[in-house]
């Protein structure tokens, strides 16, 4: 439906290899991959798009180190692959960096930049220096309800976001 999401806590097969998992996202987007007594390896299509994702992402490197094997950056980088191996129109990102170390989360900012600017990103993040950085509108929730949204500048210059979010200086004494 033109829809994918990760997950704040990723949820691979740990004993299928990184290809083995993207293929099975690459076969959960197809129909026609689920014919009855047809072999996942028949489809050659698939093959070769799981190939050419791997290296459009710079993780071939990964591709036949089980799931369990790899870093938890590395995780959360087949995570997005498998997302984008849908093709969505619509990616929901539920705290990218979340348990990132600094390298790892440049990483993952790098593959978020990288993604097709008509796709419509919906990214519930915490880090809001890595929100301003990313995005090109920001919704600001409190306890559930909408309190500002804008661009950067707005969100940043907004009295209540400020008192919630950001901290707001003590006055002077």
């Amino acid at each position: 439906m033109g829809l994918a999401r990760t997950f704040q806590i990723t949820n691979l097969f740990p004993r299928l290899s990184v290809r083995e998992n993207l293929l099975l996202a690459l076969q959960a987007a197809d129909e026609a991959a689920f014919s009855i007594g047809r072999p996942r390896s028949a489809n050659r299509a698939m093959h070769v798009r799981a190939a050419h994702l791997l290296e459009e992402w710079q993780l071939t490197g990964i591709a036949e180190r089980a799931a369990r094997e790899i870093s938890y950056g590395e995780k959360r980088q087949v995570d997005l692959l498998l997302a984008m191996a849908v093709q969505p129109r619509i990616l929901l990102l539920d705290e990218p960096l979340a348990g990132l170390s600094a390298a790892e989360a440049v990483r993952i900012v790098g593959m978020v930049r990288s993604l097709p600017r008509d796709m419509t990103i919906l990214m519930i993040e915490h880090d809001m220096d890595l929100a301003f950085d990313l995005v090109d509108r920001i919704a600001v929730l409190h306890q559930g309800r909408l309190i500002a949204e804008g661009n950067g500048d707005e969100i940043r210059g907004h009295p209540k976001v400020s008192e919630i979010y950001l901290g707001v200086d003590d006055p002077p004494c």
